[in-house]
């Protein structure tokens, strides 16, 4: 047997989280909606980029069976964030304005591609409907920040791995 060793992809510089406000289609962003949304990439906290979830556990016990099998339930995705703030200067501060209460939108990742590179329709994102919870002053600390804290709540279906499209 031959040792596969595969390619490994360094993070630095090769992520993008972008708020799109609008996505019209039911497959991807277009490069267009893409383009129209805000790049929060370096908003974020290395600590407060969070995406998570669970899946639950369906049982699947048999008559007289001697085990219980089990089948993969309800997918739960979750979005907690941490990302600086600029009271001093309110037009910088973009991640703040852009996440309000109540704001509807959707957070488009993509990854494994330079940051600066142009979207194509051959690059490949998640997209995750999002509604914004309350942001929350986080505590000020010595040799830091000031950050926020907040939680943005799934709404939809997350589609995973889709390709950027064309057009709608």
């Amino acid at each position: 047997m031959t040792t596969v060793i595969p390619t490994a992809v360094p993070t630095d510089e090769n992520y993008i989280v972008q708020w799109v406000p609008t996505i019209a289609g039911a497959n991807g962003p277009t490069v267009a909606e893409f383009n129209a949304g805000v790049d929060l990439t370096y908003y974020f906290t290395p600590d407060g980029w969070n995406p998570g979830g669970d899946q639950a556990t369906v049982a699947d016990d048999r008559l007289t069976a001697s085990q219980t099998f089990e089948q993969p339930g309800k997918v739960t995705d979750t979005l907690d964030v941490i990302y600086v703030t600029n009271p001093a200067v309110p037009a910088e501060d973009v991640a703040a304005i852009t996440l309000v209460k109540d704001a509807s939108g959707f957070i488009v990742v993509r990854k494994a591609v330079a940051h600066d590179t142009a979207i194509a329709t051959t690059q490949k994102v998640t997209v995750m409907p999002i509604k914004c919870g309350v942001p929350r002053d986080m505590a000020p600390e010595a040799n830091g920040v000031f950050k926020i804290a907040q939680k943005l709540f799934v709404t939809n279906k997350v589609r995973r791995n889709v390709s950027v499209v064309a057009s709608a």
